[in-house]
């Protein structure tokens, strides 16, 4: 008997405790009563888990509250806004995500994010419904103190009635009077509300694309942030952000996904939307009246060239980020006009030509130009901008263009450049060399197959082992010589693979998983390939199929496996959970989640031995390109989250790496290289760029220091083919 009595206390003291817990969240809403309050304090001092608990907590939404989220909203929908248009606004390119926000706003959103995102709560407290005032509903359902609101149920307010909603485990949205909404998806991935008609005030702290707001005129996409958002009863939207970034995005009405047209507005900003033509443009609410009355013919009705010349002649350096987003929707006759009042007040970079900003479809040579006017629109200076060191040149061109290819550095310092696609063509069976000492590429031996998406590793005698790949996957394999300059096949791998991942052992040997076979399948087996024999073996399975994830060697000899999707065929259901492969036991065991799904992502090791985990994509691909970023410390077996990238970036597995100083560089999925400090948590962006993003592109790093940046396709339009530039860049 005695030894079965720890487990009964333990078991006790855990349904205490989750007992305790929830009502240390009614605590922090101020919802208990007097008789709940004395089991709470008398609790608290004997357990130190519950403790800390309500400490962290308590502390975090202390910090969300220094956002100081107004009462009211200073701006209402003017009579010269309520209007209806008769014309649509001429159409406009797609923006870039946001880079850059207030540094001090962003470090309190960060800092509550840190603390909120990874406390364990409990599940009945999301989605959560307290009573603010009045007697606000769910369904026919009055909630008297605390009620919950499920996927499909709607939520009205009447004119005394507000209420708060907890958005998961992300924020809370507070419910004003007369309004009317619905929760249409609670998943970690997709927080999404309708807001029909009324105003909520909205704190969110987590990761960019968590959270979402469609109104009857436009989708609001959260970056971590906090806003005001009102609907009118024309359907017309009117937002107003406190904190952080907001997208405003035109809404396919069929498919239910942000499509078209996009205004980002920043912290202080201001931008509407109708329906049937979507956001306008984002603009500081201290502009002129005339000002926002020709920006509002502009946007919604046939200004034209008499709103935009108004516009011009009232702009103040201030309204810079109005007239950056006006560039790309004016006509080849208006942009520059456009051009040179923008120039006048916010001098374009170094290296940014007139003629690079008038050409359609250039929007990633814009980037560090729209960060400075960024800074100009909340009062900083320009040459006051954080900026990570190193430069960047082009080196030789390569002979042909590539993407999906491979970079593998050889022993003797140049670099084999292998298989790929140009764009959407059949893969690659040429290959070439890089010469450091000559900074050119040269032709070099015929693979035995065309591949792209396939793998390439560097043995322990200096050959390199060529997988997979193809446009469906391929089974083959085959090995390079670099004394030769010739490529033989081996022995071939037990299934056809693409995207999969292959992971150099400490013993000479290569771990391949997962990645796609022929038939669209994805694979969750895992092979070794033995040097010696040159040939594959199965060695077990992933609990979970996986294409387009990452495995990373950790200093224990144990390879993490990340991430992934999982099934259909674009891989179309991201993968949160995380494996270790164990190579002296040859099993995959669980190891825990990330904080959100990725695939298409990368994964670097630190210097101390923990890994960062960066970018990536959801469901949608393009439109849920991932900013943040978490790392993976093996001694705790857990996730924490650390700052975010300035640009949101995919398909990057193979263009990011350790330097020699410790930072991480990403040279993929966007025209600006970035670096990531582990000392101090912080993205950085380096000067200039590589004129456009880049997606599968390659970085290498070569033995003097210098990153070899190689091909990739554009994603600047109409250019998105692969491309033959190549970039160096020297810490």
């Amino acid at each position: 008997m005695k030894l079965r009595l720890p487990k009964l206390t333990a078991a006790v003291l855990a349904w205490r405790c989750r007992r305790y817990r929830r009502l240390i969240w009614l605590s922090v809403d101020g919802a208990l009563d007097a008789r709940q309050r004395i089991p709470l304090k008398a609790h608290l001092p004997r357990c130190a888990r519950c403790r800390s608990e309500s400490e962290e907590l308590r502390f975090a939404c202390q910090q969300i509250s220094l956002l100081q989220l107004p009462r009211d909203v200073p701006i209402e929908f003017p009579l010269w806004l309520k209007a209806q248009a008769t014309a649509h606004a001429p159409a406009r390119d797609g923006f870039a995500r946001p880079r850059w926000a207030v540094a001090v706003t962003m470090a309190v959103l960060s800092l509550a994010g840190a603390l909120t995102w990874h406390l364990r709560r409990p599940t009945n407290a999301d989605w959560a419904v307290t009573r603010l005032a009045g007697a606000p509903a769910v369904g026919t359902a009055a909630i008297t103190k605390h009620g919950q609101i499920g996927v499909g149920d709607w939520l009205e307010t009447d004119g005394a009635s507000r209420a708060l909603i907890r958005v998961g485990k992300i924020g809370h949205v507070e419910i004003e009077p007369g309004s009317r909404l619905q929760l249409l998806a609670a998943r970690a991935d997709d927080h999404r509300l309708s807001l029909v008609k009324g105003r909520l005030h909205a704190v969110i702290v987590a990761p960019p694309r968590l959270f979402f707001i469609e109104t009857p005129s436009a989708v609001a996409i959260d970056y971590g942030c906090a806003y005001t958002l009102e609907v009118d009863e024309s359907g017309a939207s009117l937002l107003q952000v406190t904190a952080g970034w907001v997208s405003l995005k035109a809404l396919d009405p069929i498919a239910g996904h942000p499509v078209g047209r996009e205004s980002l507005a920043p912290a202080g900003a201001v931008c509407r939307a109708l329906p049937g033509k979507g956001p306008g443009t984002p603009f500081f609410p201290d502009a002129s009246e005339k000002f926002r009355q020709a920006l509002d013919r502009l946007d919604f009705g046939d200004g034209g060239r008499e709103a935009l010349t108004v516009i011009l002649a009232e702009a103040r350096k201030r309204d810079s980020l109005t007239l950056f987003h006006l560039l790309p929707r004016a006509t080849e006759v208006e942009r520059p006009r456009v051009y040179d009042r923008l120039a006048a007040f916010v001098p374009p970079p170094a290296g940014l030509t007139r003629a690079d900003v008038l050409q359609p479809g250039n929007a990633d040579k814009l980037d560090t130009w729209r960060e400075q006017i960024e800074f100009v629109g909340v009062g900083g200076n320009p040459a006051d901008l954080p900026r990570a060191t190193g430069t960047l040149r082009p080196t030789g061109t390569l002979n042909a263009a590539r993407h999906s290819h491979s970079a593998t550095l050889l022993t003797d310092g140049r670099v084999l450049i292998a298989g790929g696609a140009e764009r959407d063509r059949g893969p690659l069976n040429s290959s070439e060399i890089y010469d450091p000492e000559t900074g050119q590429f040269t032709p070099a031996g015929r693979l035995t197959a065309g591949r792209a998406g396939h793998t390439a590793t560097l043995l322990q005698d200096g050959r390199v082992l060529l997988a997979g790949g193809g446009w469906h996957g391929l089974a083959s394999a085959e090995l390079y010589d670099p004394a030769a300059n010739t490529f033989r096949a081996v022995g071939n791998l037990s299934v056809p693979r693409v995207s999969h991942q292959a992971t150099l052992l400490p013993d000479g040997s290569v771990l391949i998983t997962g990645g796609q076979r022929d038939n669209g399948h994805k694979l969750a087996s895992a092979e070794l390939y033995d040097p010696a024999t040159q040939s594959f073996s199965p060695v077990g399975s992933m609990h979970t199929p996986r294409i387009d994830h990452t495995a990373t060697l950790l200093n224990t000899g144990q390879v993490l496996i990340v991430g992934g999707g999982s099934r259909g065929d674009l891989g179309d259901a991201p993968v949160a959970g995380v494996e270790l492969y164990d190579p002296a036991k040859k099993i995959f065991v669980p190891a825990g989640a990330l904080s959100i799904p990725r695939y298409k992502h990368a994964a670097a090791l630190l210097p101390d031995g923990r890994v960062i985990v960066l970018g990536g994509t959801g469901v949608r691909l393009w439109e849920d390109r991932r900013a943040s970023a978490e790392i993976y410390d093996p001694v705790t077996g857990k996730f924490a989250p650390t700052g975010s990238l300035n640009t949101a970036r995919y398909k990057i597995r193979d263009a990011v790496l350790l330097l020699p100083n410790g930072k991480i560089l990403v040279a993929g999925g966007g025209a600006r290289l970035e670096l990531f400090d582990p000392a101090t948590g912080i993205f950085s962006a380096v000067s200039g760029g590589v004129g456009a993003a880049r997606q599968y592109a390659t970085a290498t790093l070569l033995p003097d220091g210098e990153v070899l940046i190689v091909g990739g396709y554009l994603n600047s339009l109409p250019n998105l083919t692969a491309d033959v530039s190549a970039w160096l860049y020297r810490p």
